[in-house]
């Protein structure tokens, strides 16, 4: 049974709310009068709608006004959400209303009100790990591609870093200062580089491996930004080789002892020990008749980061 109202302080309008989710359903905000209870004249409800989410964009634009019928209990404003493809993390939509000047007196119990948008979009971040020959001599750099795979309703920065695995840090390849960060936009298909010097030589070694690793974002939109690897190899490609050449200094009886010298081209090394086995022959008589070889031994070892070795024949 329907009565109208002689309006007390509990027969005013209630505004309850329903949460939107992208993909799924809408929101809205019905306006009611208690149960059982109808106006007898029109009501009038003027109302603003604002919140994080942009009308237009994230949910139909509306604001303006509605009317409750003489008669009728309730009256519903449907908020309608756009499924986007920006990742956005949750949004709001809040309504400020007021009901106007009625013979009734009835006002809103509750004028403001907000809803939540739930964002059902995600958005990876993925990083490209690089090998590069070192080459001999100066810098070249190393360039690491980082790309935004979605759109991203703010810009936001991520952190980096590198750190060292057989390559080492201030002598193969410049590190990353501390609180490096790239800045994205938030365009799709976005990319940033990171761009790490490396340092030639003409050093014979194995090829050289360094990381690089993703860090914290500045706004991971609620879990929704992803970064599934964080972590990368920056490969030292060795570009270096060397053809070691033995040079002699001759003995006199008497005088200077004999020396074969095993060498690298002028300018290489190599990074580790490099082992030379040798057999020595002639018309001179070794084991302490005519010589004797220092080192005993039937290979000697160029040291680790040495341009030579000196195998010496005491007279």
């Amino acid at each position: 049974l329907a009565v109208n109202i002689l309006n007390d302080d509990n027969d005013n309008i209630n505004i309850t709310k329903l949460n939107g989710e992208e993909g799924a359903n809408n929101g809205s905000f019905t306006f009611s009068l208690p149960v059982g209870v109808v106006a007898s004249e029109n009501l009038t409800i003027d109302y603003v709608i604002d919140g994080t989410a942009f009308p237009g964009t994230d949910h139909a634009a509306t604001s303006g006004t509605l009317v409750l019928a003489a008669g009728s209990n309730a009256i519903n404003l449907p908020i309608i959400i756009n499924d986007d493809l920006i990742v956005e993390g949750t949004e709001t939509v809040r309504i400020t209303a007021l009901v106007r000047t009625n013979s009734l007196n009835i006002g809103i119990n509750n004028p403001q009100e907000t809803i939540t948008i739930t964002d059902n979009d995600e958005a990876t971040l993925t990083i490209t790990a690089v090998n590069q020959p070192e080459l001999n001599s100066s810098v070249s750099n190393m360039l690491f591609t980082v790309t935004l795979n979605k759109q991203t309703a703010l810009p936001f920065t991520l952190a980096y870093a590198s750190a060292d695995v057989t390559a080492t840090a201030g002598e193969d390849y410049q590190a990353v200062p501390t609180g490096a960060s790239l800045s994205f936009s938030g365009a799709a298909n976005e990319t940033e580089t990171i761009s790490i010097a490396i340092t030639g030589d003409t050093k014979i070694e194995a090829n050289e491996v360094f990381n690089i690793i993703l860090g914290a974002l500045s706004n991971n939109f609620e879990g929704r930004l992803i970064i599934p690897a964080n972590t990368v190899n920056g490969t030292i490609e060795n570009d270096d080789a060397a053809v070691i050449t033995i040079t002699k200094e001759d003995a006199a009886e008497g005088g200077s002892n004999g020396q074969f010298i095993f060498s690298f081209p002028t300018g290489f090394t190599s990074d580790k020990e490099t082992l030379i086995n040798f057999s020595l022959g002639g018309t001179a008589n070794g084991a302490g008749v005519d010589y004797t070889a220092n080192p005993l031994a039937t290979a000697i070892t160029i040291p680790a980061n040495a341009p030579s070795a000196t195998l010496t024949l005491n007279i």
